[in-house]
């Protein structure tokens, strides 16, 4: 049996208030989108007051014949010549807004008066940001940045609505908040969610002891400033999946690491809380290991989309694409579950680190001595083959094929010989020097004076690229560094990406 239900019926138990991502704000002079939200606060405020608190409203009429002035003072609860005073229709959200502003009170505003005849405050007050302490030092909403717009037309609608809830509340109340974000730089939204927790708790508490009803506050952002600023436990993360949205937390990606592993969970969380929150809005990752390929990396992208423009072979640039880049050291595969449960293509970029192993223990080596690597996200991923378990796991790297590196969208990436001979790298820098030997002899002596290379003599380079980035580098992010301020548009001086990462950079750019 079906039976229609009347929605106030619905509203009774449950009731959603929101703040739409479409807030009329802007800095058109004839948009005063504040000044009406105050006239709304007003008849909300004047609504729900208790009867022992109507002097305000008296002092109103008897000071709204007198000027402006006095009005001004009325509303931001400054003392008027009547002994008694008031403390100010505005003050609470005043002191609200005052809140976000940080200790050099960016956000100070005010409320003037535009009122002209007897009882006609609703849709004639106006809203000024205050410069100083003189009622003079007072400037129009619409002379201030979107940002500041954005936040105070938040805050105020804020109060509104939860003062709406608290008149007339459902068993449960629910307060969304669309793209807070929008038109705000990121200190303000850095303000805005230390701050909005604190805010609505309060307003929660008072409807629960004095209403026994509750109240749920849902943003929606896309700002990893926000994100980064929320509790963890707090996130819900919406993703399309063909026609559907998934709706995951984080419970389900703690469960992804095994007991042995949850300190993985706990590094991954703080890294995500401390740098890299924008992985939740990223199509794609590249994980990277050090300052070296951080520097470099943005110029190898542009490289490979360069040569596949050129040979009509592209459809999306690399560049053009939403990938995020991050440093993950030597801990790649602790991110593998979060890549898995963001469910986004990843690419990983890591060194061979060719090694001998004895008793157990890994001793870094020369390549050419190499049975085993000492990098752990390498045998990580590989730990489903036995790769491990033999004692030539050194030549299995090398020759694996590109389709074995991909797991679950995620490929790794490391050297394998170049296009010289059979010498196989060890570290993306001897990689490099063999690649781009002609490159670093034409700018072997803006590399000196630049620190990024020690003296050397052309027999040292052709002899043994290992042992030359062992001992001739003198920095490696001075090495990268030179590398972009000497790399030229002709190709005949320009230096090329290492086979292994243009591999690489070539299958995260497909979509």
């Amino acid at each position: 049996m079906i039976e229609e239900i009347d929605s106030k019926d619905i509203q009774k138990v449950i009731k959603v208030v929101g703040i739409k991502a479409d807030r009329a704000v802007s800095n058109d002079e004839r948009n005063h989108a504040l000044s009406s939200l105050t006239s709304r606060y007003y008849e909300i405020y004047r609504k729900n007051i208790k009867d022992e608190s109507n002097l305000i409203f008296q002092d109103l009429e008897v000071e709204i014949e007198k000027t402006d002035k006095a009005l001004y003072k009325i509303y931001n609860g400054e003392k008027t010549n009547n002994e008694n005073g008031s403390e100010g229709i505005f003050k609470g959200i005043i002191d609200v807004v005052k809140t976000y502003g940080g200790s050099d009170n960016k956000i100070n505003i005010s409320i003037g008066s535009s009122i002209s005849e007897k009882n006609l405050l609703t849709n004639n007050t106006s809203l000024y940001y205050k410069h100083g302490d003189e009622d003079s030092s007072t400037l129009p909403e619409t002379y201030n940045g979107l940002g500041y717009l954005n936040l105070i037309g938040i805050l105020f609608e804020i109060e509104t609505k939860l003062q709406e809830l608290y008149e007339q509340p459902a068993d449960i109340n629910i307060l969304y908040i669309e793209e807070p974000e929008a038109h705000t730089h990121p200190q303000l939204q850095y303000i805005f969610i230390r701050n909005i927790k604190n805010h609505i708790n309060s307003h929660r508490n008072k409807l629960n002891k004095e209403k026994n009803k509750y109240l749920q506050i849902i943003i929606t952002s896309h700002s990893s400033h926000i994100v980064s600023e929320c509790n963890f436990d707090d996130i819900i993360y919406l993703k399309r999946v063909d026609n559907n949205i998934l709706a995951k937390n984080f419970n389900s990606l703690k469960a992804e690491y095994e007991e042995d592993k949850k300190r993985g969970f706990k590094f991954v969380k703080q890294y995500l809380t401390l740098n890299r929150s924008e992985l939740f809005f990223a199509d794609k990752v590249i994980c990277i290991e050090g300052d070296t390929e951080r520097i470099l990396m943005p110029a190898m992208m542009y490289k490979v989309d360069k040569t596949q423009i050129l040979k009509n072979e592209i459809t999306i640039p690399l560049l053009s694409q939403n990938i995020s880049i991050i440093e993950v050291g030597a801990y790649s595969h602790v991110f593998i579950p979060l890549f898995k449960f963001l469910g986004i293509k990843v690419l990983i970029i890591t060194d061979i680190d060719s090694a001998t192993k004895n008793n157990g223990k890994y001793k870094k080596s020369h390549p050419n001595k190499a049975t085993h690597t000492s990098n752990a996200s390498i045998r990580e991923f590989f730990k489903e083959d036995g790769l491990d378990d033999g004692n030539n796991q050194f030549k299995e790297l090398i020759e694996k094929k590109n389709e074995d590196k991909i797991k679950d969208n995620i490929r790794i990436a490391y050297q394998v010989p170049e296009i010289e001979g059979d010498y196989q790298a060890s570290s993306f820098e001897d990689a490099f020097i063999l690649l781009n030997k002609d490159f670093i002899l034409k700018n072997k002596d803006n590399l000196y004076d630049y620190g990024a290379l020690k003296k050397f003599n052309k027999n040292e380079i052709n002899k043994d690229c290992y042992k030359f980035s062992l001992n001739k580098i003198e920095k490696k992010s001075a090495f990268a560094s030179a590398l972009l301020y000497f790399d030229e548009e002709d190709d005949n001086k320009a230096w090329k990406v290492p086979h292994y990462i243009k591999e690489g950079l070539l299958w995260i750019q497909e979509l």
